[in-house]
C-alpha cells in the first residue's frame, strides 16, 4: 500500500488544511504549503496542538486519516 504522512505536530498555531484527492494544502499563521500527490491509498494528516480546521473533498481511491488539536 502506498501511504503519505503529513506530520505538522510540532506546530503550535491553528492551521487550515484542505485535503483533495490530489493535494494537501496548509495555510495559517505560517507559510502556506501545498503537497501534490497521486496513487496514494492511505493519507495521514497530523495537525498541531492548536485547534486546526480540515476541509475535505472525498476520494474514491484514498482513505484519509485526520488528527488535529483540541477544539476551541
Amino acid at each position: 500500500m502506498d501511504e503519505l504522512i503529513v506530520n505538522d505536530d510540532n506546530d503550535a498555531d491553528s492551521n487550515n488544511y484542505v485535503i483533495r484527492p490530489d493535494t494537501v494544502t496548509r495555510d495559517g499563521a505560517g507559510t502556506a504549503v501545498q503537497i501534490p500527490y497521486e496513487n496514494i491509498q492511505d493519507l495521514d494528516v497530523i495537525g498541531g496542538d492548536a485547534a486546526d480546521k480540515f476541509v475535505v473533498d472525498p476520494s474514491a481511491t484514498t482513505v484519509y486519516n485526520l488528527d488535529g488539536g483540541p477544539p476551541t
